[in-house]
């Protein structure tokens, strides 16, 4: 399997009750992700201006940082062509596109964590 697989979906599970994305890559990895995580990971110019060529900030709008319960319960999903999706959150953000290679590199797994923590 090709290495560019590790950054496809094959399937998309959200799980309103868990609080859970599920994605499970076409290399066969699974990664779970909680909607308070996905809400402080959004990668819009307005939660990480430094991603998109503006000043990096002391620290995180509160916002982003605070994101936890009813506030980031993700209330709608939509694909963005066949590269992201686009997730709508109860506090009414829903600007962060949310790439394949984003996503999997934001795994929270052991294993991905491990390799990340390796790197730095």
């Amino acid at each position: 399997m090709s290495p560019n697989n590790s950054r496809k979906p094959d399937q998309l599970a959200l799980d309103i009750k868990q609080r859970l994305l599920q994605v499970t890559w076409l290399d066969g990895h699974v990664s779970q992700y909680d909607f308070d995580y996905l809400r402080r990971i959004c990668p819009c110019a307005s939660c990480r201006p430094w991603i998109h060529g503006g000043s990096a900030p002391h620290e995180l709008p509160a916002s982003v940082r605070d994101a936890k319960g009813d506030v980031a319960r993700a209330e709608d999903v939509t694909f963005v062509g066949a590269y992201a999706i686009n997730i709508k959150f109860a506090d009414g953000h829903g600007t962060g596109i949310y790439t394949w290679t984003y996503l999997r590199e934001a795994c929270t797994c052991a294993e991905d964590m491990a390799r990340r923590e390796g790197q730095s």
